[in-house]
């Protein structure tokens, strides 16, 4: 029944308010319901005085529910705004309405009073509204699939120096969809039993809550943790609701969360974390819109981020390798398919007194090369054979001058030559008693 916390005092208002065709519905911006008229009632089903009318959101269709708690929070005293409303009855039927929505401010209570005049439209608009419904339904899909395409290829792109930019993009793409105040992606450190709000997006005069679950301590046995490593996603209509030691409850509700959702993000039978929706304004009942993207949404950033971390550690392994082939006392140099230097570091540039810049993306023919050879010289041959090979190689340094070096060459992954050198002599015009003809590279 609903209960009358907001007194009507003129008899003539309450009359028309009791009397009228219109349904008529009173309620503050969370949904609860202080008063409805007799029209209102008997649409609903609800005449009895025994139903429990007190929550409005409980009567309007998920279809209509996110956009009407949304016109909630944003109306202001004094505004004035028409809407159209889908209403279920208590035996689930639909009904289907238009009308005006006016608020006022009750200082008394303290309270934001929304009242709704609306005319019932369900034989006239019965199929065109069903038919309006469905296709917003598609189009609902169809934009939330064109932008979860959308964020995988800009989280694809192999440049990562901007890869927490594009998520935080995406996590505003869809907070905004389903009219978020928060969206997050959380990492799980099992080793720890730690959570961290790894990535954030904030709607408007919503305050973060990043830096506040930074390495944040968890029990293997909260609810929390057990939920997402079954797999299974979080959805907490009423924070208010949990028991006042419930784990999840401390964690969300001194940032002001009355309602949320998170999915765990699992690859391969691992749970990395979750993403999830928060509600601040309002408290959000269904979640169904919600579920579908967050689903889709879960494995399409777990992808991402793993995807980052591999690129990372190659970086940071590439790096390392090179910081050591850098100080390597002896001279290193990399040809690709066509033996071109691609890489080389600076002891071999020392032997044969060229610069690196001088040497990348030239041929190896212009320091290892004999007059008029078109073939491949011989120990590169063997490498690209076999897998490995090593001997000697005569080169000419930029001086003219004639120098012997001991060369082991391993073919890598994608056909390209990795050799290692040392000096045999400082300088040499002879070898077995016969002058070895090379040439610069301007002879090739």
């Amino acid at each position: 029944m609903v209960h009358m916390k907001f007194k009507i005092d003129d008899r003539y208002y309450k009359d028309f308010i009791e009397k009228t065709a219109y349904m008529i519905f009173i309620a503050d911006e969370n949904g609860h319901l202080l008063h409805a008229n007799d029209a209102w009632l008997s649409a609903m089903g609800c005449l009895n005085h025994e139903d429990d009318v007190s929550n409005l959101w409980n009567f309007i269709h998920p279809y209509s529910r996110m956009h009407c708690k949304s016109y909630f929070s944003e109306i202001k005293d004094g505004d004035s705004i028409d809407l159209e409303l889908v209403f279920t009855t208590k035996e689930g039927q639909l009904v289907y309405t238009e009308g005006k929505f006016n608020c006022i401010y009750d200082d008394v209570n303290q309270l934001k009073i929304i009242t709704g005049i609306l005319q019932d439209v369900t034989e006239k608009n019965l199929q065109e509204t069903e038919s309006i419904n469905f296709q917003e339904y598609l189009l609902q899909r169809t934009e939330s699939w064109r932008l979860l395409q959308k964020s995988y290829i800009n989280l694809s792109d192999e440049e990562i120096v901007d890869f927490d930019e594009k998520m935080i993009e995406v996590l505003s793409f869809f907070g905004k969809k389903v009219y978020a105040d928060r969206a997050y992606v959380m990492m799980y450190d099992f080793n720890n039993m730690a959570i961290t709000n790894t990535y954030e997006w904030c709607s408007n005069n919503i305050k973060a809550k990043k830096q506040e679950i930074q390495n944040l301590h968890v029990q293997f046995s909260d609810k929390w943790y057990k939920l997402h490593l079954s797999g299974k996603p979080i959805y907490v209509e009423d924070v208010k609701k949990l028991e006042l030691d419930d784990t999840i409850r401390k964690i969300v509700e001194p940032h002001g969360v009355k309602s949320f959702i998170a999915l765990p993000m699992i690859k391969d039978g691992v749970c990395y974390g979750c993403v999830g929706f928060d509600s601040v304004k309002v408290i959000r009942t269904n979640a169904e819109i919600e579920t579908w993207i967050l689903t889709e949404l879960s494995s399409l950033l777990i992808d991402a981020i793993l995807r980052r971390d591999k690129i990372l550690k190659l970086t940071n392994r590439i790096i390392k390798t090179n910081q050591y082939l850098e100080c390597l006392p002896y001279g290193f140099f990399v040809l690709d398919q066509e033996d071109h230097f691609v890489d080389i570091n600076p002891e071999f540039c020392n032997m044969f007194g060229y610069t690196k810049d001088k040497l990348l993306k030239q041929s190896v023919k212009l320091v290892f090369g004999v007059r008029g050879q078109k073939e491949r010289n011989p120990l590169f041959e063997e490498a690209i054979t076999f897998g490995s090979s090593n001997g000697t190689l005569t080169g000419r340094v930029v001086s003219g001058a004639l120098k012997e070096i001991t060369v082991a060459c391993h073919k890598g992954i994608a056909g390209e030559l990795f050799c290692y050198c040392q000096d045999n002599n400082d300088s040499l015009e002879h070898k077995n008693g016969q002058r070895v003809e090379v040439f610069i590279g301007k002879d090739i």
